[in-house]
C-alpha cells in the first residue's frame, strides 16, 4: 500500500528542492479537501498504474485503474483512466470522446500524488526558482498554516488531461496504449488533416483489436501529409497480405499443422525461406472477400471506371478487382519509388479522402474476415 506521507515529501522536494531546510521538510503538506477528502484518500491507496510512455513527440501518456472498495456497483468499483500530458483538447474534442464514452475527469489530490511519484510529472519549464521562493516556500512559516492549497500546487506542474474510460466505451477492452492512441486520435491539435467522417471509420478501425493494425491507423490518422495516411492504411493491408496463402497451405499440410498458428506459419515462411507475397496478387485476393456492395464503391467513389465489354455479373466483379488492385498498388509504388512520376499530377484532399473511404471499408471487412487468424 503506498504511504502518503512519503509521497507528500517527494511533492514537496520535487517542487521546492532545497528551497526548505531539510528540518523544516516535515511541516510541509498539503491542506486537506474537506468536502471530497475521503474519496481522494481512497483513489490514493487504490490506485494502479497499467502502462505509461510517450507518444508523438513530447505528448506522454499514462494509464491506471481504480478498484474500490467491494460492494457497489461494478461500474463503480472498477473504473478505467488514461491520462496526457504535452497537449490540450478542445471543447469538440471532449465532445467528440464523450459519444465514445470516455469522459474528462477532474485531477483531485489523491490522484496527483500518485501521478508526480510514479509517473513522474514535472514541474513547468517557465517556473522560476524566484516565483517557487517567493510564492510557495514560506508558506508553512505563517502560525495559520493549514496546508498548501492543492489547486495552487498542481499549477506549477504540467498540465495533465484526465479520462474516465466508461465500462461501455467501444476502446474499454483494448490494451492500455491502444486507449491512449484512440483518446488522442480525437485531439484537433494532434489531427492535422481535414479526414471530416473518414476519420471516425479510420477510429472504428481501433475496434478490430488485431496486434497487427498496431500503430498504423494512429499514424495514418495523425499523418501531415495525405500520402502519408494513405500508405498508413495500405501497411495495415499489407500486414496480411500471406493470410490467405497461409490458410491454404495449412489445409493442403494436413493434421499435423491444425494446430499451428496462422500467423506463426506465415512468419516462417517469411524468415527460413524467403517467401515474399506477390503485392498485386495477395491485393486481388484479399479484394475478392468483400462483398459486391463494398466492391462497388470503388466505382462511386471515382477510383475506377465502370468495366466495359463483360459479360456475367461474375466476370464484372473480377474486372472490378482487377481494376481495383491495379488502382491501390499504382498509388502505393508512386510514393513509395517516386521514379518515373515527376510529370504525375498531384491528387487534390477530394480524391485523397475517396481513395483513404475505401481503404477504411477495406481493412474493416478483410481484418474481420480474418480476426480468429490475427491473434
Amino acid at each position: 500500500m503506498p504511504n502518503a506521507i512519503k509521497y507528500i515529501k517527494f511533492l514537496f522536494k520535487e517542487l521546492l528542492g532545497d528551497l526548505v531546510l531539510d528540518k523544516e521538510q516535515d511541516k510541509l503538506r498539503l491542506k486537506p479537501n474537506h468536502d471530497g477528502h475521503e474519496k481522494e484518500f481512497e483513489h490514493f491507496e487504490r490506485l494502479k498504474i497499467s502502462g505509461h510512455g510517450e507518444i508523438l513527440h513530447d505528448v506522454k501518456w499514462f494509464s491506471f485503474d481504480l478498484n474500490l472498495e467491494p460492494g457497489s456497483a461494478e461500474e463503480v468499483r472498477h473504473r478505467t483512466f488514461v491520462g496526457f500530458t504535452g497537449c490540450k483538447f478542445q471543447t469538440q474534442d471532449l465532445e467528440n470522446l464523450a459519444g465514445a464514452e470516455i469522459f474528462e475527469y477532474g485531477l483531485h489530490a489523491g490522484i496527483f500524488l500518485r501521478l508526480v511519484n510514479d509517473v513522474g510529472l514535472k514541474l513547468r519549464s517557465d517556473i522560476s526558482r524566484i516565483h517557487l521562493e517567493q510564492d510557495l516556500a514560506s508558506q508553512h512559516l505563517d502560525p495559520l498554516y493549514e496546508g498548501h492549497d492543492f489547486d495552487e500546487i498542481k499549477q506549477y506542474f504540467e498540465e495533465v488531461f484526465l479520462f474516465e474510460v466508461n465500462k461501455n466505451s467501444i476502446v474499454r477492452d483494448l490494451d492500455e496504449k491502444l486507449k491512449a492512441q484512440y483518446i488522442l486520435s480525437n485531439n484537433s491539435s494532434c489531427v492535422r488533416l481535414p479526414f471530416g467522417d473518414v476519420g471516425d471509420g479510420m477510429r472504428e478501425l481501433f475496434v478490430e483489436k488485431s496486434p497487427l493494425l498496431f500503430d498504423n491507423i494512429f499514424s495514418a490518422l495523425t499523418s501531415t501529409y495525405w500520402e502519408h495516411a494513405f500508405l498508413e492504411l495500405y501497411r495495415s493491408i499489407e500486414a496480411i497480405y500471406q493470410i490467405p496463402r497461409m490458410i491454404k497451405l495449412k489445409v493442403k499440410l494436413g493434421d499435423d499443422f491444425e494446430g499451428v498458428p496462422t500467423l506463426n506459419l506465415a512468419k516462417l515462411c517469411y524468415e527460413e525461406l524467403g517467401w515474399r507475397p506477390f503485392e498485386k496478387e495477395s491485393l486481388k485476393a484479399l479484394l475478392s472477400i468483400l462483398p459486391e456492395d463494398q466492391l462497388e464503391q470503388l466505382i462511386h467513389l471515382g477510383l475506377i471506371n465502370e468495366p466495359e465489354d463483360v459479360g456475367s455479373e461474375k466476370d464484372r466483379m473480377k474486372k472490378i478487382i482487377e481494376k481495383g488492385s491495379t488502382k491501390i498498388y499504382e498509388t502505393r509504388n508512386k510514393l513509395v519509388h517516386k521514379i518515373y512520376y515527376y510529370d504525375e499530377k498531384d491528387k487534390d484532399y477530394g480524391e485523397w479522402k475517396s481513395m483513404l473511404r475505401f481503404l477504411v471499408i477495406f481493412v474493416s471487412g478483410i481484418y474481420s474476415h480474418y480476426s480468429d487468424y490475427l491473434k
